[in-house]
């Protein structure tokens, strides 16, 4: 147990040997950005971060998103969100309606395999008990 933890800790320094970096001489000169600017390509403006909240209220978008769904993100301008937020709740829709039509149809087997003691199999091709573990 011993020797594993001590081969870990070995592992470990080793690994972290790469990660560390010693920088002698000069100081690293290279520029960074305002953090309250968003950059853009060459020859565009650049967008600050103020600018862009005074356009969308992010109270307003929250308040229409609530009302309906996808509402915020036309509001905000990003209509290509819109078909996502719609396409998922249709998938659920689709995804809920056919497990409940297959609840439904193993539920009714099931009834009727009880209802007629000389039913050995269903309809579908299942026991009782394999009609049971579906349900």
């Amino acid at each position: 147990m011993f020797l594993r933890g001590s081969i870990l800790v070995f592992l470990l320094a080793v690994s972290m040997r790469g990660v560390t970096q010693i920088v002698t001489g000069a100081m690293d000169t290279t520029r960074t950005a305002n953090l309250d600017t968003i950059p853009r390509d060459k020859g565009k403006k650049v967008i600050t971060i103020e600018s862009y909240s005074k356009r969308f209220d992010p109270r307003k978008a929250l308040l229409y998103a609530a009302l309906l769904p996808g509402a915020g993100q036309a509001y905000n301008k990003k209509y290509w969100k819109m078909p996502l937020v719609y396409g998922g709740f249709a998938a659920s829709a689709y995804i809920i309606n056919f497990y409940q039509g297959e609840y439904n149809k193993y539920k009714g087997e099931l009834f009727s395999m009880l209802n007629d003691p000389s039913r050995t199999t269903s309809p579908s091709g299942g026991t009782q008990d394999q009609v049971r573990s579906l349900i």
